[in-house]
């Protein structure tokens, strides 16, 4: 997508914030917000940006084809970490997101909650016999399949409704924990669901398509 607006502001010494306006394309007629806020394990030692042909030294950096640069003071072999969290309703949800769904700054745990995530969801499917290449295959296959769906809601539930006239901060009912009783998804596999993703999802991951129908009921209801 073409991004036709920007806007990012220093907000203190270790972030970053503000968003990025998606164009509309063929697929979505209507224009995206994205709010991003952006965290950093060492202080900034500087920050400017561009906002076309022209320098912004300091101060917030907006417009179309705007961009920012961060700079910072390490020595050689220092790491700088960065945490970025998004949301689509509002600046403060991508920040809530940031914070629950990451409050460290221990690479090595990320990497290890990652790869913890993904051999529960491949293992869902155990093969036996074949060689190495036909096992690579299939759960590369599995893997680009759960790659179809993409969350769009908040750790909140608040979902950004595109369906009507203009866009809507909608809620996903809460459970008696004050937990969003299911997550929204924008799938990429419709136009093929019913011979691939369908069956599929309701063999070996039938939480997603609870979820997924969850999801379409809503636009039904709100378009």
């Amino acid at each position: 997508a073409t991004m036709s607006g920007a806007f990012v502001e220093r907000v203190d010494e270790r972030e970053l914030a503000g968003h990025v306006v998606n164009a509309p394309t063929r697929r979505r007629p209507k224009e995206a917000v994205i709010h991003f806020v952006a965290q950093f394990s060492k202080p900034l030692a500087g920050f400017d940006g561009w906002q076309g042909e022209n320098r912004v030294a300091n101060g917030a950096v907006e417009g179309e084809n705007a961009g920012c640069r961060a700079r910072f003071r390490v020595s050689a072999g220092e790491q700088l970490v960065l945490k970025i969290g998004i949301s689509y309703c509002s600046l403060e949800n991508a920040r809530l997101n940031l914070t629950a769904e990451c409050d460290h700054w221990d690479f090595d745990r990320v990497r290890a909650e990652s790869r913890a995530d993904w051999d529960q969801a491949l293992g869902r499917i155990e093969i036996e016999g074949g060689e190495d290449r036909h096992h690579t295959k299939l759960y590369t296959d599995l893997w680009h399949s759960l790659l179809g769906r993409r969350l769009v809601s908040d750790v909140n539930g608040e979902y950004m409704d595109r369906t009507g006239a203009g866009p809507v901060v909608r809620q996903v009912p809460l459970d008696e924990g004050g937990t969003p009783s299911y997550q929204h998804f924008n799938s990429d596999a419709f136009w093929g669901a019913q011979w691939t993703l369908n069956t599929l999802w309701t063999l070996v991951c039938p939480d997603h398509v609870r979820e997924m129908v969850n999801c379409l009921l809503d636009h039904y209801r709100n378009g």
